[in-house]
């Protein structure tokens, strides 16, 4: 359901981590951060900071168990009774152009080799916590101001608007023309 959603995929990659995706479709049944972060190769206090993120959102949530030696063990889990309230709270958030741009971040970062194809610009502290490198190509991000961010946000929407406007001249012209299969 999640996945199937463009709108959540890219909002959950701007605005929690590019990893995101990745560390829901390992909680198909209740897994450990630590599990998770072996599975994904990734940092455990990445995983977990990408949990309690979704967690913030009410996606995720955790169960907590005792082993016998008094260490607590967090098993996550995706909370799909609050789907439903995390689509309403995305989907009030389309007409803000800006979501991934906080106020309290004035240096981003871009891999300017995936950029074309996965526009996706980090925070300070999601460049941080990747090592300042493209988990992609292993590229090292270079750093951009929060207006070149909000500049590279207008481009994007601004082609996005472009290509929707021509998908929708080209299905006005479908009626001349043998109906055309859409992806």
């Amino acid at each position: 359901m999640l996945f199937s959603n463009d709108f959540a995929v890219n909002y959950l990659k701007k605005n929690v981590n590019k990893n995101a995706l990745e560390v829901l479709a390992l909680l198909q049944s209740p897994n450990t951060d630590e599990a998770i972060s072996m599975q994904l190769d990734m940092k455990v206090n990445s995983v977990r900071r990408i949990l309690n993120i979704m967690q913030g959102y009410g996606i995720t949530n955790y169960y907590v168990a005792k082993n016998t030696n008094g260490w607590l063990s967090f098993a996550w889990y995706v909370n799909t009774n609050k789907m439903g309230s995390f689509f309403d709270y995305i989907k009030s958030m389309k007409g803000d152009e800006y979501s991934a741009i906080k106020d309290d971040c004035n240096d981003y970062f871009v891999c300017k080799k995936c950029y074309a194809d996965d526009n996706i610009i980090f925070t300070f502290d999601a460049a941080y916590e990747a090592g300042f490198k493209c988990g992609a190509c292993g590229s090292k991000f270079d750093m951009i101001s929060k207006d070149e961010a909000m500049a590279l946000i207008n481009q994007d929407k601004q082609k996005q608007e472009a290509a929707l406007a021509s998908m929708q001249q080209a299905g006005s012209n479908e009626s001349t023309v043998e109906p055309a299969m859409h992806l």
